[in-house]
């Protein structure tokens, strides 16, 4: 959660969307869903983003 985070906020901010690609784990060539356990703000992000995620 921290990268996503790092990403969103700052100057060199991205989309979460973009954040789940940088921050994400590639499995079998596929990328697994965001772990945001306790996170329910990045949960609402990812939500709106269409972002594949674990609450």
């Amino acid at each position: 959660m921290d990268c996503i985070r790092q990403k969103l906020g700052g100057v060199d901010s991205v989309s979460m969307a973009v954040a789940a690609k940088i921050c994400g784990h590639v499995v079998d060539g596929r990328l697994t869903p965001l772990d945001l356990h306790g996170a329910p703000e990045l949960q609402v992000e990812a939500r709106h983003s269409g972002v594949a995620y674990t609450p």
